[in-house]
């Protein structure tokens, strides 16, 4: 007989996760990470937004010939989803820029166009028409914020960091 009166299954990790993964770095907006860091954190959320909205569709298309109040909850869940994964994402790319020695703020570079164009898909068109937006003014939006995403993808994706410590930290290699 043992004497260990540990849990009969443990599944916590044996390895400590690297620091760029602890809980504290993931959702916060300070420090900086490296190119690794950066695509794997991207490769990540991605995987998991793909994963939970086919998810919430599934459960939506279940759902329609339900109440409106099935439908309600999958909007919810899909909107809280959306504002933690754009957290994340955002905490990534700010940290990213850190590394490359600027501030955050020039994430919104990115976020902006996307932004935009999310709401001009979202409006009613005949609002937007009346204020001169028509279909192919809005696929103009959408193909800049498109555009701008990939370039800042690549910068951040392919740029070497600052060597060295900066203003925002220390070198995370």
């Amino acid at each position: 007989m043992s004497d260990d009166s540990g849990p009969i299954l443990d599944l916590r990790p044996k390895k400590p996760l690297p620091p760029a993964f602890s809980d504290d770095t993931m959702w916060s907006l300070d420090g900086r990470i490296g190119r690794g860091d950066f695509w794997v954190r991207s490769i990540m959320i991605g995987g998991l937004s793909v994963g939970a909205g086919f998810i919430i569709g599934l459960l939506s298309n279940t759902n329609t010939i339900a109440t409106g109040d099935a439908r309600d909850l999958t909007t919810i869940l899909s909107i809280l989803l959306n504002i933690a994964f754009g957290w994340f994402l955002l905490a990534t790319h700010v940290k990213r820029w850190h590394d490359l020695n600027y501030s955050g703020w020039i994430s919104l570079i990115n976020f902006l166009p996307q932004t935009v164009y999310l709401l001009t898909i979202s409006l009613p068109s005949d609002l937007l028409y009346e204020h001169g937006l028509d279909r192919s003014a809005r696929d103009a939006i959408g193909i800049a914020a498109i555009a701008m995403s990939l370039f800042v993808l690549i910068f951040l994706g392919f740029c070497r960091g600052t060597k060295g410590p900066n203003s925002f930290g220390d070198d995370p290699i």
